[in-house]
């Protein structure tokens, strides 16, 4: 007799959790969710810290001094090559014995006294053992200096050559503006001038063009 009751109790709960079951799993998921959520918001969170780009504690850099184990880099660098993203080789500036031992004991802070950010230097701690000192240049570098493009000239009538890549377009200075009007020319060479497409990287490659161009006067 009990055990006839016990098995149908047993039915019951199994019909029971059959019904309900998707509720069940429904409140579960809820439940989880919720002590997820809870979780994150009582995490103590501290505001995240920039990190240098040394990866050198704020500690660390203030206390700093260079030493005769220090390496001292010197070198320049050029604002349109860094703007273009030219890829350029770094270009070192001999730093003499006298002004390499001058530095000794000093912060990075005093060093940058010595070169200041309103003289376009820029100092900065590159390695737990190194520092280097950049002095920013404007145009393009010796090597890409060396590099010519042809486009408009100011009065978008003329074809003009201008220095560097053609990534630079009209921003790197202008070689030499021609006496060949633009629209003499044929319209894939009026397109190409225009869009500054056309670079040359010897002076031969440039005066053969420009030669070439002028027979459409």
């Amino acid at each position: 007799m009990y055990m006839k009751s016990d098995t149908h109790i047993m039915e019951v709960k199994f019909m029971s959790w059959k019904k309900f079951k998707y509720v069940y799993i429904g409140l579960f998921v809820v439940f989880m969710m919720s002590s997820i959520v809870s979780y994150y918001l009582n995490v103590d969170r501290q505001p995240l810290q920039k990190p240098n780009e040394t990866g050198l504690s704020s500690v660390s850099l203030e206390s700093f001094q260079i030493t005769d184990d220090i390496n001292v880099i010197m070198e320049k660098e050029y604002d349109l090559c860094v703007r273009y993203d030219l890829n350029c080789d770094k270009e070192n500036i001999d730093l003499k014995d006298s002004e390499r031992k001058r530095l000794n004991q000093l912060s990075l802070n005093d060093i940058k006294k010595i070169y200041p950010k309103e003289e376009n230097w820029e100092v900065k701690r590159t390695e737990t053992d190194q520092i280097t000192i950049i002095k920013k240049e404007e145009g393009l570098c010796p090597v890409h200096s060396q590099i010519w493009h042809l486009g408009l000239d100011s009065s978008l009538n003329y074809v003009a050559v201008y220095y560097g890549p053609r990534e630079t377009e009209n921003l790197s200075g202008v070689y030499k503006v021609t006496d060949i009007p633009v629209s003499s020319l044929p319209i894939e060479y009026q397109n190409k001038i225009k869009n500054y497409s056309m670079e040359f990287y010897t002076m031969e490659e440039l005066v053969a063009i420009l030669d070439s161009l002028s027979e459409h006067l």
